[in-house]
């Protein structure tokens, strides 16, 4: 049985000789905080695959503990109903009511709040509600969801300061792993590993 909640064993994926990911040998443990940056978007979209286990390695394997689990923020905007509100949303079985965020443990209601979502807002079908507003009440699903390991990428490319604050007050308290696809321009600096894949698809880890 592997340590880690996930374990990559010599994967490599490509077609021919064009490598997306390479020899990439990595464990994601628990309470890991991992920051991604692919040289090429679609190496980003394979290794996101291969995480969801949704795509087999050309070489190499993965090997998934018995708790495994992996939720990401492209499944909560894929799979939240528009024609129900917040609140409507929040009643499903996935999400935690109760949360840690900077030291406090709060009902996910005051979440809304501390995302300065006006209550009109939660009222009304998600259809109706602006972009902005979307993305945080996304950001609140995504600090509420039970996982083992979240993934998001769209919640840290967002100009959004109050998105990032909620992120780096919660992150401390989360009992799983997080892993961040951005660029090297993305801050986050509750991630303590990067893992870089190059033009050639080989891999570089370091702590920070």
């Amino acid at each position: 049985m592997p340590q880690g909640l996930l374990t990559f064993h010599n994967v490599s994926h490509g077609l021919d000789d064009q490598w997306d990911i390479r020899n990439l040998t990595w464990e994601i443990g628990r309470g890991d905080r991992i920051k991604i940056i692919c040289d090429q978007p679609e190496q980003a979209r394979v290794l996101w695959k291969l995480l969801e286990l949704k795509l087999k390695p050309k070489d190499g394997w993965i090997e998934a503990s018995s708790s495994f689990s992996i939720y990401s923020d492209q499944l909560l905007i894929s799979r939240v109903n528009f024609e129900k509100n917040m609140y409507q949303n929040l009643e499903s079985r996935r999400f935690s009511d109760q949360v840690w965020v900077h030291d406090r443990r709060h009902h996910v209601h005051g979440m809304l709040e501390f995302m300065e979502i006006e209550i009109p807002y939660r009222r009304c079908p998600l259809a109706e509600v602006p972009e902005q507003v979307l993305w945080r009440f996304i950001a609140v699903l995504f600090i509420v969801t039970s996982t083992k390991i979240l993934l998001g990428q769209t919640l840290v490319t967002r100009t959004d300061p109050l998105i990032m604050t909620l992120l780096e007050q919660w992150s401390p308290h989360f009992q799983g792993s997080l892993v961040f696809f951005g660029n090297s321009g993305t801050v986050l600096p509750f991630c303590k590993t990067v893992l870089k894949i190059s033009a050639s698809g080989l891999p570089h880890i370091e702590s920070v």
